[in-house]
């Protein structure tokens, strides 16, 4: 809760700054606009779904996998989702554990092995369980609405002609400064702490290295269209989606897959981790 409490301070004055180009009254109508769409953020996993597209899983092996690893993740199962995209990925969206999703691509399911599934799955169930989510979700909503709030003022003030320079200005270190944001909520240490969990679910660490070997490869090679047209949705999933773009080096939080890779060896070498917490069957 004090990483979405920073994070929140860090997005209303973000508001705050856009809208003190029109005066005092400016900045505190956005500030005050910054709170409503932190609530809206909040309860808004199914608009999300339904913006990306995804659609729910109605495959009962898949069910059955996402409950058997959730009970052992000791949380509750959370809804599958799929996304029409060839490139193989996942993330995880929502509030709380109660309330979360977890969103696939069609491509997942297609390239991994039911262990290297469980493991990538794994991985998502961890960020449920420590509520990374909670930011991200937030966090999706805030630079969503940064970038049309910086757009609507924009067009207004080139129409009334008031403050064009301050505008220039503003929207130009815009960018960077959302994706500051977003550096510093979404840690990388989040991220290695998922890959372990992901690790233990899955009954060895050389499940998750093998799809994060799979996924990274594709990744550099089948686009991900929805990543394309929402950028702000980068660092939610498993591996970047958009390595090497401007996207990526704006808006991802992921460590090098060589470094989450090499600590993912270390963990093998001494034993199959900290907690295991059972073994998924590899077919």
């Amino acid at each position: 809760m004090i990483r979405a409490s920073v994070f929140l301070i860090a997005m209303a004055t973000i508001f705050g700054a856009i809208g003190s180009l029109f005066g005092v009254q400016g900045a505190a109508y956005a500030a005050a606009l910054s709170v409503v769409i932190a609530f809206w953020g909040f309860w808004s996993t199914p608009s999300k779904l339904a913006a990306i597209g995804a659609v729910e899983v109605t495959d009962p092996k898949m069910i059955a996998l996402v409950h058997e690893l959730s009970a052992r993740a000791r949380i509750p199962a959370p809804r599958v989702f799929e996304m029409n995209e060839r490139q193989p990925n996942a993330l995880a969206l929502g509030p709380n554990p109660q309330q979360a999703v977890l969103v696939m691509t069609t491509g997942l399911r297609k390239r991994l092995s039911r262990a290297e599934l469980a493991a990538v799955l794994g991985h998502e169930l961890a960020h449920i369980r420590y509520r990374d989510t909670l930011v991200a979700t937030i966090g999706m909503t805030f630079l969503t609405a940064i970038a049309s709030l910086a757009l609507f003022v924009g067009l207004i003030g080139l129409l009334v002609g008031r403050n064009s320079g301050g505008l220039i200005i503003g929207l130009a270190i815009l960018a960077p400064l959302t994706g500051l944001v977003v550096h510093t909520a979404m840690s990388r240490s989040n991220e290695y702490r998922a890959d372990q969990f992901g690790a233990d679910l899955s009954g060895d660490p050389k499940h998750l290295i093998s799809a994060l070997l799979k996924l990274d490869s594709a990744a550099k090679r089948v686009r991900n269209s929805t990543v394309l047209n929402r950028p702000v949705l980068t660092p939610l999933f498993v591996v970047d989606p958009t390595p090497g773009s401007w996207i990526n080096a704006l808006f991802s939080t992921h460590p090098p897959i060589e470094r989450r890779i090499a600590r993912l060896e270390a963990m093998r070498s001494s034993a199959i981790g900290s907690t295991n917490l059972g073994r998924i069957a590899p077919n």
